[in-house]
């Protein structure tokens, strides 16, 4: 997931991102139906058929050039590989970790990705970019303030709700990253249009209606 974001960001504003990061729940649905057994209600069948309309919106924008329609769809793609990696983990916390303690879940995870991500780091350029480049260090910094804070802390926080309620409504927290992530890229001036709107309107519909389904298939059990 870490991949696929940085590279999608090259490619399609934050604010977008952040809205078709708000699929999350619509993957962890779909995850825990084919490979945990779970059960799915028609409202959540529903929202997921929205969302991926949503989706398609801010996939492919009307009156987008051939070559920026081309990016989009890269760039949207990715974010979706990463969602859908999102519901995998989600699930397997849920149903296959639950007596780990989630700073220990954190740091295997976070230690997987991190020896090799080091090793490129300090093989690469960065050394040479972060002294060099007049943004330099003000960059590496950023990545060491994104990395405990935004990574690290976040998702020890994230595996121990996932732990104490459900995979589903862990995965709610995506309804608040597209109003951050819309705030953070209008802040930054980053293109924000009509479509972008309308689009990230529509894929947050779908997660509500994935959402209810799913408290209304719980009511049903009860």
């Amino acid at each position: 997931p870490a991949y696929f974001f940085t590279t999608a960001q090259t490619l399609i504003p934050s604010s977008v991102a952040g809205m078709l990061n708000a699929l999350t729940p619509m993957f962890t649905l779909l995850v825990g139906v084919m490979l945990f057994r779970s059960r799915a209600h028609a409202l959540q069948v529903a929202g997921i058929v929205v969302g991926l309309v949503g989706a398609a919106v801010l996939a492919f924008q009307p009156g987008m050039g051939n070559a920026l329609g081309q990016e989009a769809f890269g760039g949207a793609a990715r974010v979706l590989a990463a969602t859908a990696c999102y519901g995998v983990s989600v699930n397997v916390i849920r149903h296959k970790l639950q007596a780990v303690p989630a700073a220990g879940v954190a740091a295997l995870a976070l230690g997987l990705m991190g020896l090799p991500a080091a090793v490129l780091g300090l093989t690469g350029d960065l050394p040479m970019l972060a002294f060099s480049h007049p943004d330099g260090l003000r960059g590496l910094w950023a990545m060491v303030v994104l990395a405990v804070v935004g990574t690290g802390l976040a998702l020890v926080a994230f595996n121990r709700i996932i732990q104490r309620t459900n995979a589903l409504f862990a995965s709610t927290v995506t309804y608040i990253i597209p109003l951050f992530a819309t705030m953070w890229g209008w802040l930054d001036r980053e293109p924000l249009t009509l479509w972008h709107l309308v689009g990230g309107t529509v894929v947050l519909v779908g997660v509500w209606l994935v959402n209810r389904g799913g408290r209304k298939a719980s009511e049903k059990a009860l």
